[in-house]
């Protein structure tokens, strides 16, 4: 929800079929095959139907230009099966899975709905994610680290920052819209003031407090309940997000996993080559308030 009201645009990986890709374009028909025939696969488009303004808005999407990060995830999964660094990673991997598109569906779907986790998918997806935005120079965003894994990857960052903001944790995707047309002006400076941050080490504090500012005086028009025959739109709660700004080695997610896997593998110097922008975000203090 947070890079939905910060973001210009946000890109993301969709689950697709992508034996008959042509270019970065999935093949219709073997797209309504994988529908018809996979129950976790449609549960999982689903869960995205309530973005879909989002994407008719040109602010969410599953690619860049003609770039995919599915070729990076791919990627990932050769280096894990030819690098013997990743050695102790070879036990959770399933090779073969994404050239089986009703494996890499069912599987990967099943592990966003929660039915997971499975490392075999988790792994080649976040660190292809990685790889994807540190070669296009874009910021990932990240929710606060739970697993041991992902404790030990954000040991291997560098903090650049940390601020707090107010957010929408909870709303349809049309009260997203507004928020971004309501707080446009500040949310485009504290974007600014992120990628200053990480570029030339700026403070990009006195823009969240200028965005804070804004929110609020607009948290009204924000919060609205809906009119009456909009009673099945998604009730509004903010909520404060504590968001630190971390510069991670490129290989961060690959390092971290084969610790938490028993093996050792030296990460890659931060300062050293590319490195991902990295935002964490955390909601700050209890249940969240809404209107």
């Amino acid at each position: 929800m947070v890079p939905f009201q910060l973001a210009d645009r946000v890109t993301t990986l969709l689950l697709a079929p992508i034996a008959d890709r042509v270019g970065v374009a999935v093949n219709p028909e073997t797209f309504r095959r994988a529908f018809a025939r996979n129950d976790l696969y449609r549960r999982y488009l689903d869960s995205w139907e309530w973005a879909r303004p989002l994407f008719d808005e040109g602010i969410v999407g599953s690619v860049l230009g003609e770039d995919d990060p599915v070729d990076d995830v791919l990627g990932v999964c050769n280096r894990i099966a030819s690098d013997a660094s990743f050695d102790a990673l070879t036990r959770f991997m399933r090779p073969g899975m994404f050239e089986d598109d009703r494996a890499y569906l069912r599987a990967a779907s099943a592990d966003i709905l929660k039915a997971g986790p499975d490392p075999g998918v988790s792994i080649p997806i976040a660190a292809g994610l990685d790889a994807f935005a540190a070669a296009r120079g874009l910021i990932v965003a990240r929710s606060a680290p739970a697993s041991v894994a992902q404790k030990a990857e954000s040991r291997l960052g560098r903090r650049v920052f940390r601020m707090t903001i107010p957010a929408m944790l909870q709303g349809s995707a049309d009260r997203l819209l507004l928020t971004r047309v309501l707080l446009d002006g500040a949310r485009r400076d504290l974007l600014a003031a992120i990628a200053g941050a990480f570029e030339a080490g700026t403070d990009p504090r006195p823009a969240a407090a200028r965005y804070a500012a804004r929110f609020e005086n607009e948290r009204e028009d924000i919060c609205t309940p809906p009119a009456p025959h909009e009673d099945d739109e998604v009730r509004v709660i903010i909520g404060e997000v504590s968001i630190e700004g971390v510069t991670l080695p490129v290989d961060a997610v690959l390092t971290s996993s084969v610790s938490a896997a028993g093996g050792r593998a030296a990460p890659t110097p931060v300062d050293e080559g590319r490195g991902v922008h990295t935002l964490i975000v955390r909601i700050v203090g209890g249940e969240p308030g809404g209107m």
